[in-house]
């Protein structure tokens, strides 16, 4: 159990995956972070807290880069999809939350445990639940994607020849994808009697924006 002694709140997340990736894997280490919110929710937007996630990151040997620069070997996509009230069947909506709303949706018959399903921290959400009305819980859920800059092909040159004269090569950056990407769902919940839901938004973006700055 996580609970603050001094709002009365409990707390508790969950991860999808656990990603083990370093800096010192990729050839570029410069990063553009982009946090997103298609949730709706205008009291989650993360923007403001764009720096402290990436003063984390370059804490980890990662280079944050400007949102127009074009040189950047990753991309750090934060998108807020779900921040709202707690429901009964918000784990049914979540695939990944169903092993934090009671019962391990990954058992194996066995009776073992596949871990990998999730990474899980204090208070499971049905117990949040169990204890509070839905008014006075809330659940912020992201989608956290990591994309890795496939820069073989980056620049395409042109070979232009006017008769006699010297030929002119013009140079133009062609679309870019993925080599590859990495994602990860996350979620922080929280629950408090006769708590006020800004209070508990509040708890839940500062513990929600720990876990974004440390997820790699």
């Amino acid at each position: 159990m996580v609970l603050d002694p001094e709002t009365g709140l409990q707390f508790g997340s969950v991860i999808e995956k656990n990603l083990v990736i370093d800096a010192s894997m990729f050839a570029n280490h410069r990063i553009k972070v982009r946090v997103r919110n298609t949730s709706g929710d205008p009291a989650f937007s993360l923007s403001a807290f764009l720096n402290q996630i990436e003063a984390a990151l370059a804490q980890k040997g990662y280079q944050p880069v400007a949102a127009d620069d074009d040189d950047f070997g990753l991309l750090f996509d934060v998108n807020v999809v779900y921040s709202g009230q707690a429901t009964s069947n918000i784990a049914q909506e979540i695939g990944f939350l169903g092993a934090a709303a009671g019962g391990i949706a990954g058992a194996r018959a066995d009776g073992g445990v596949d871990v990998a399903l999730g990474v899980l921290t204090g208070v499971t959400l049905g117990t949040i639940l169990g204890s509070h009305v839905t008014e006075d819980t809330y659940i912020a859920v992201a989608d956290v994607t990591i994309g890795i800059v496939d820069r073989a092909d980056a620049v395409k040159e042109t070979v232009i020849q006017f008769g006699a004269n010297a030929p002119e090569r013009v140079r133009e950056p062609v679309a870019q994808g993925f080599s590859d990407t990495i994602q990860t769902g996350i979620a922080v919940y929280a629950g408090g009697r006769n708590t006020p839901q800004s209070q508990i938004a509040a708890a839940v973006r500062e513990r929600f924006l720990r876990i974004v700055s440390d997820v790699i």
